[in-house]
């Protein structure tokens, strides 16, 4: 088995504008609306950010850092560390 982290990659097409998908996204605010709770995000390349996720009683805390944005083509790409 090996130790080395793959990639998770997931392709999702949304029925709506793409500015809307975008700010959902991007915005810290929008972003807390329906994602997790955490203490800033911005849609720029490094940026690092934490947030915890909770199943069956037990706390994840995921860190996190944005690998790529193109605001033309896909979606901030992040990577769980």
């Amino acid at each position: 088995m090996s130790t080395q982290k793959q990639p998770l990659v997931v392709e999702k097409i949304i029925n709506a504008p793409v500015a809307r998908v975008w700010k959902a996204i991007t915005n810290h605010a929008e972003l807390q609306k329906w994602y997790f709770q955490m203490a800033a995000f911005e849609p720029k390349k490094g940026f690092e950010f934490t947030f915890d996720a909770k199943s069956n009683g037990q706390t994840f805390t995921h860190l996190c850092k944005v690998t790529e944005v193109d605001r033309k083509q896909k979606a901030p790409a992040y990577l769980d560390l």
